[in-house]
């Protein structure tokens, strides 16, 4: 399982990857057989109303050639990676529970 962390409006401290990193191995690697890349990338984007909206958003590519991607906006960074990563991870446990169904 490949994973890439794109941050080209953000800059992350070694720390905040290194979570990023942790954060994403602890949910997906039970799910790593079916996982050939996830790629999470964070931005900060100004709001119209002043102050700073942090968006993240998780693809995942998976075996053999299905895509999921979450999209999350939240008030910072840790916030946005967090909720993506369980977002994401509850997508990956709907779609085993399917594919037993199946």
């Amino acid at each position: 399982m490949q994973m890439t962390i794109d941050s080209s409006t953000v800059e992350l401290d070694d720390a905040m990857r290194e979570h990023i990193e942790r954060r994403l191995r602890f949910v997906f690697t039970r799910y790593s057989p079916q996982i050939k890349r996830i790629s999470l990338s964070v931005e900060n984007a100004d709001r119209p109303s002043g102050g700073c909206d942090s968006w993240c958003e998780i693809s995942m590519k998976l075996i053999p050639a299905e895509e999921v991607a979450i999209e999350v906006h939240a008030a910072d960074i840790r916030s946005a990676v967090a909720l993506a990563v369980d977002r994401a991870g509850r997508a990956m446990a709907r779609r085993i529970e399917q594919q037993r169904r199946s």
